[in-house]
């Protein structure tokens, strides 16, 4: 990862990874750490860290806070959110962790397919449309 090579071993979340590619959210081609750290760069945040072992079994990002938010010189106190997205947003994470992130997901994707006679790409689609509004 450090040398900007990345391969794919192996899928583990087949079914979530094409969601996800439906909802234009990723793209599949192995571009998202190059995309990552130009991002941060160009912002002045702190490089990432990629971690994973020898079996690559697993793989986890830390992106570190920018500086500039943690020094109080007026960055985060404009921002404002109305106190319904807010309690919204920490329900949703509350909700994804209690869940179990992929147990969830891919319950939730199997009830989707099995109960409401919906296949995937027509399910992704909708979903789309919730996110756009």
């Amino acid at each position: 990862v450090k040398k900007g090579i990345i391969r794919n071993r192996r899928y583990r979340n087949r079914r979530i990874g094409d969601f996800l590619k439906e909802l234009n959210i990723t793209e599949g081609r192995g571009t998202g750490i190059p995309t990552i750290r130009m991002a941060m760069e160009k912002n002045g945040s702190p490089e990432p860290l990629f971690e994973t072992d020898d079996d690559y079994s697993f793989f986890m990002t830390t992106l570190s806070i920018h500086p500039a938010f943690l020094s109080g010189d007026g960055v985060s106190n404009g921002i404002k959110v109305a106190e319904n997205q807010s309690e919204k947003v920490q329900n949703l994470i509350r909700d994804g962790v209690d869940d179990g992130v992929n147990d969830g997901v891919n319950d939730t994707v199997n009830i989707l397919l099995n109960v409401s006679g919906l296949n995937a790409s027509e399910i992704a689609l909708r979903i789309k449309k919730v996110f756009q509004q």
